[in-house]
């Protein structure tokens, strides 16, 4: 089974995925932010999950890598907003080179899901 994999009673829906700003700089924490409606019969527990992607980096990493994750509590046919904090911080990369974490200037994407094989939504940050 993939990482996040879960069994529920209930289907649930992700939508309006807001990354705040387009770019990230070193220091910085974004508050990724996105609705979550329990679209089925019976209250239940989510977990929404954060993944991130460096696809044009210099050097090797994840195909994914979770960010961040958070367990909400949703009553049948009701919806909540989520918030996700992304720090720049946890996008660096140990460089052997310069002997410290390096925080790669590039485009990552940012990806919400139920689990690392079940992304619902997809936006694009800039690191600067």
């Amino acid at each position: 089974f993939a990482f996040g994999h879960g069994l529920s009673y209930t289907t649930f829906e992700y939508s309006g995925l807001d990354l705040g700003q387009a770019s990230l700089a070193e220091g910085e924490v974004r508050e990724i932010t996105l609705e979550v409606k329990n679209t089925g019969d019976v209250d239940s527990d989510e977990v929404v999950q954060l993944y991130v992607r460096h696809p044009n980096s210099e050097v090797a990493r994840p195909n994914l890598a979770l960010k961040g994750f958070k367990r909400i509590h949703i009553p049948a046919g009701e919806s909540r907003k989520v918030i996700l904090p992304l720090d720049a911080d946890e996008l660096r990369y140990w460089s052997e080179a310069d002997h410290a974490f390096v925080l790669e200037k590039e485009e990552v994407e940012v990806m919400i899901g139920a689990s690392s094989d079940d992304i619902r939504l997809k936006g694009n940050l800039e690191i600067r």
